[in-house]
């Protein structure tokens, strides 16, 4: 059968009819099986993300402002990873945080980062407390971070942690 990412050409047809239909949810699928692709399909991605994220899904946001970084569009993905991470996408807290680390799309700072990184950790983000571990100076609380990503999932925590064991 024909895909359209991981999803059969049917499932992605239901995805479309849903966004079609209004259903944001439907929009973000579409937009997730469209950049799966082989070759990723980035501008009807970006119109079905669009599309739930105007209808007020933050993940899609989330999915958006990725595409929009790929793209050098740094400003404009700071602040869709701005408006998913305030309603509660931990991930797209990690990504302000690195915004600011790295100075695409905000003025560099680590204090500012800090903050974006403890809203990702707090929210259940395990790479976000690994790299909020790495800005922590005081030891005590690097490896309660670092604890915190492993029992989040995050696998290269774990490997980091044991060895300090």
């Amino acid at each position: 059968a024909e895909t359209v990412g991981d999803a059969p050409t049917e499932t992605a047809d239901a995805y479309r009819a849903a966004c079609d239909g209004g259903r944001a949810l439907g929009c973000r699928n579409l937009g997730l099986a469209l950049s799966r692709r082989d070759p990723p399909d980035t501008d009807g991605a970006r119109a079905a993300f669009t599309k739930a994220c105007d209808a007020g899904l933050p993940p899609a946001c989330t999915n958006l402002g990725l595409i929009a970084s790929a793209a050098h569009e740094d400003d404009r993905a700071v602040k869709l990873f701005q408006a998913a991470c305030d309603p509660g996408v931990p991930v797209a807290c990690r990504y302000v945080g690195r915004a600011y680390l790295t100075g695409r799309g905000m003025p560099r700072g680590t204090a500012p980062a800090r903050v974006w990184l403890d809203r990702a950790c707090a929210g259940g983000d395990g790479a976000g407390c690994l790299v909020q571990a790495s800005l922590e100076q005081e030891p005590s609380k690097k490896e309660s971070l670092r604890s915190r990503a492993c029992s989040l999932g995050f696998r290269e925590a774990c490997d980091d942690v044991g060895e300090r064991e």
